[in-house]
């Protein structure tokens, strides 16, 4: 017996079901884009970052690579990290740390086709990832208090940062112009850096730090409680530390005159 009313109904369910792919995938897309379209960065030749492009030309960057590796491992399979990477200026801390949201990026996009899987649930496995220079930030932030039309205010910038599931905060302590005279970070600096911090601590999720400074210099520049967050949970396993790699940038400068 032919039913217009389950006629509709089932053409209804199969238009909901259309639609409700269509906007999984979007959204997939979506954070897939969150580190190539909103990362705060200055320098893009760093968005060309790789595992496979990083330079592991002695012991020490040898043995960080196969320590970023594990970090990964772990990450994948589910667990919140914080990680920090430390060491002298150029020596590729932030190469690194690029190539590892890359490949974050790269295997969260397989394991969350659902088209390809044939699994329409494989499209929340979908994780999005955001790079941040925090100078160029402090600086952007800084710039909309003057320029009303910047959509980088205090309150997006925070958002945008505790809403990735995973974030590095690049060049940790360079925010040049934004010390006291102590040498320490400022009050701006720590309301921005503390709601970031205080977010993704609430939220449980994972964030990559770079620093040319020490743990030790890094309580010394910012208050102890909001090192204590940025640096809670870090032991050996998740730290990174360059003492010996010398700055690739100038290892082959040849100035003559």
């Amino acid at each position: 017996i032919y039913c217009p009313r389950c006629k509709v109904e089932q053409q209804d369910s199969i238009l909901f079901q259309q639609a409700n792919n269509y906007y999984k995938k979007i959204n997939r897309e979506r954070q897939k884009n969150l580190l190539f379209k909103h990362s705060v960065i200055e320098n893009q030749s760093i968005t060309e970052s790789r595992l496979e492009s990083y330079e592991t030309d002695c012991p020490e960057t040898k043995a960080n690579m196969k320590k970023a590796l594990a970090i990964l491992e772990r990450i994948k399979k589910g667990e919140t990290l914080n990680v920090y990477i430390a060491g002298i200026q150029g020596v590729g801390k932030s190469h690194l740390a690029y190539a590892m949201l890359y490949e974050l990026v790269r295997h969260y996009w397989t394991i969350s086709d659902g088209e390809a899987l044939n699994d329409e649930y494989a499209f929340k496995e979908m994780k999005s990832c955001l790079f941040v220079e925090i100078e160029k930030l402090i600086r952007l932030i800084q710039d909309s208090f003057r320029n009303k039309e910047s959509k980088y205010t205090m309150d997006y910038c925070i958002s945008l940062m505790v809403e990735a599931d995973f974030l590095v905060i690049d060049d940790l302590g360079a925010e040049s112009g934004s010390m006291n005279r102590n040498g320490e970070a400022s009050d701006f600096v720590h309301k921005i850096l503390y709601g970031v911090a205080n977010g993704r601590q609430g939220a449980n999720k994972t964030t990559i730090t770079t620093s040319n400074l020490s743990s030790k210099q890094l309580f010394q520049k910012y208050d102890p409680k909001l090192a204590s967050r940025l640096l809670n949970g870090v032991s050996k396993d998740e730290t990174i530390v360059f003492k010996t790699t010398t700055d690739k940038r100038i290892l082959n400068l040849d100035i003559g005159f």
